[in-house]
């Protein structure tokens, strides 16, 4: 028991000790923040990575393998349980060529034309095997249904195109392919109309996709003779539990329709000339691409958890000598080595799991308010902004003041850590009158403030007075609940006492620090009139409206294990250095 109780003792004999537990909590936090976001785009980019794909998809070996029956065929995978949905399309390459153009731009100059997959579906087939009526919502290609590709009769059948190949309705287009046709190519070419777009926010599909009806496909191909498709698109209620399953009874189903005479290849998703995949094969390369990233990213920052761990040997290595006295007393009174081995082996393990709490409060926090973070920056700078164009010194002023109000509030966190004095209250009331006058000043486009844009805040005038208020009356709240705990000073609810005020102290650091990087963004770079703000996540390059974020408690709990374990392997050195130290030569001078 007393190895425990000197561990902690030694953990709370030197402040210097509480730079190692600041730097786990640091490495900790940066990790969860960074491993979060990662999580939240690896989430949203294998979405995009999937697109307009279904979760299994049914495919002939080679082109020629086509599906004759694919109603009978699609009617009896349709039956196989947990699946929502089953259609047929028809997938074939083209050139999209225009009189005025793709996109504003001539097609035909230097003889270059886009080349583009085009596909056939039949709307009313389609819903339950994916995301592609989300994706037709958000262009203007009107409700997904019977009446998507439907246009008057004298006009030319109608195209929906991904949004980077145009945005906007054009009167014809041409389309160009060739297929085999007994032995010799056959060129095919007829004249459409774009009737709309959709976006999925993956510029591999919306530059290259191009959706038509599946009869309208079949004309353009000239196989209505002998109507086919060539991909079964099959969508499933809960992919990751019953993929494996429906996948295993679609090949059931192609066997007992055409029998092959090789089973075993039904291990690897063939039977006969059918292929049957999940959009997890078909993606397999880009896929692999972003775990691989996600990997590289994570060895990348578990080692500045190594470099706290390096800090905790430096620390633990200073303190061991400047306890050579007190270890050599305690060794002296009956401590064995392998017992001082343990009190600065556990006391290292305290360091990593008090750093450790912190940097979990401090990484779950930051992340589920990171979309507030980026908003503040992008709103406060582009109306501040305003104000300075509009001739108002605010953005300098704010500058003066939130760099005071920050030292004094330093100088007064200071003082929590120390017995009380009268000058904790004129410190508490400088930073205090500081940080309120800056905000009020920082803050002053409040009042005729209007959103501009949709995901804007909607603020209130008197947001302005709060802040102000809050900001300025912590310190002296602070000052005051730390004048009525000072009887608790030297007792453990004293420690927790100022961790709490450590807390609030922070957080107002934090607040101050970013308003004034956002002034001293707008007095040195001084931008124009067309600045819409600093924009940290820019909408219209990732296609969200939020930043994607993905708290993993299960890498959580991976991450802190492996900073405990990296606090005990870099408390061994000097532990054990305390552990040789010879008791008649450390007191030999008492």
């Amino acid at each position: 028991m007393y190895k425990l109780f000197m561990a902690l003792r030694y953990l709370r004999a030197h402040r210097i000790i509480y730079f190692s537990i600041a730097g786990v909590a640091v490495g900790i936090m940066v990790m969860i923040v960074v491993t979060s976001v990662m999580g939240g785009f690896s989430r949203d980019m294998r979405a995009r990575i999937r697109g307009v794909q279904s979760h299994i998809l049914v495919r002939g070996a080679s082109h020629e393998d086509i599906f004759t029956n694919y109603p009978e065929l699609a009617g009896q995978i349709r039956k196989i349980p947990h699946v929502t949905g089953c259609a047929p399309r028809l997938e074939y390459l083209a050139w999209l060529t225009s009189v005025r153009g793709v996109g504003g731009r001539d097609t035909r100059e230097g003889g270059r034309t886009p080349d583009v997959q085009v596909i056939g579906i039949d709307p009313e087939q389609e819903r339950g095997t994916g995301e592609l009526e989300a994706y037709f919502g958000r262009g203007n290609s009107g409700p997904f249904g019977p009446n998507t590709f439907r246009v008057p009769e004298d006009e030319f059948p109608a195209l929906i195109v991904g949004s980077e190949i145009t945005p906007y309705r054009i009167p014809e287009v041409i389309l160009q392919t060739a297929r085999q046709k007994d032995d010799w190519p056959v060129l095919l070419r007829q004249s459409f109309q774009i009737k709309g777009w959709f976006k999925t926010g993956m510029a591999e599909y919306d530059s290259k996709l191009v959706f038509m009806s599946l009869e309208s496909m079949q004309r353009f191909l000239k196989t209505l003779d002998k109507p086919y498709a060539n991909v079964l698109a099959v969508g499933v209620d809960d992919y990751d539990r019953n993929g494996e399953e429906v996948r295993e009874k679609i090949i059931e189903v192609l066997h007992a329709a055409d029998p092959c005479s090789h089973p075993e290849s039904h291990a690897h998703g063939r039977c006969k000339a059918k292929v049957v995949r999940t959009w997890e094969e078909e993606r397999r390369t880009l896929l692999q691409a972003v775990e691989v990233e996600k990997g590289i990213q994570i060895i990348i920052l578990f080692c500045i958890v190594i470099v706290a761990g390096f800090n905790i040997i430096a620390i633990y290595t200073l303190m061991v000598r400047a306890k050579t006295r007190d270890i050599g007393v305690l060794k002296a009174l009956g401590g064995t080595p392998g017992g001082v081995t343990s009190i600065f082996l556990l006391s290292g393990a305290a360091c990593g799991l008090f750093g450790s709490i912190a940097g979990i409060g401090l990484g779950v926090i930051l992340p589920l308010n990171l979309n507030e973070i980026v908003d503040f920056v992008r709103i406060s700078s582009r109306e501040l902004n305003h104000l300075r164009l509009d001739g108002s010194s605010a953005p300098s002023a704010s500058l003066a003041l939130f760099l005071g109000a920050l030292t004094a509030l330093v100088i007064s966190w200071i003082g929590l850590y120390r017995r009380w004095t009268s000058r904790a209250w004129a410190w508490a009331a400088v930073s205090g009158a500081l940080f309120a006058a800056a905000s009020w000043v920082f803050y002053s486009w409040i009042p005729g403030y209007e959103p501009r844009q949709d995901y804007d805040w909607p603020i209130a005038a008197s947001t302005r007075l709060w802040i102000a208020l809050g900001a300025g009356g912590l310190p002296l709240l602070w000052a005051g609940v730390r004048r009525l705990g000072e009887p608790l000073y030297d007792r453990f609810s004293g420690s927790a006492l100022r961790i709490a005020g450590t807390i609030a102290y922070a957080s107002l650091l934090v607040g101050g620090a970013a308003a004034m990087f956002v002034s001293l963004a707008l007095t040195v770079s001084r931008p124009g009139a067309r600045f819409t703000g600093y924009d940290l996540f820019p909408r219209q390059i990732y296609y969200l409206d939020r930043v994607p974020v993905q708290i993993q408690f299960q890498t959580i709990c991976v991450i802190v294990a492996f900073t405990l374990v990296i606090s005990m392997i870099f408390s061994i050195y000097p532990a054990l250095r305390a552990a040789r130290t010879d008791p008649i030569e450390a007191i030999r001078d008492e």
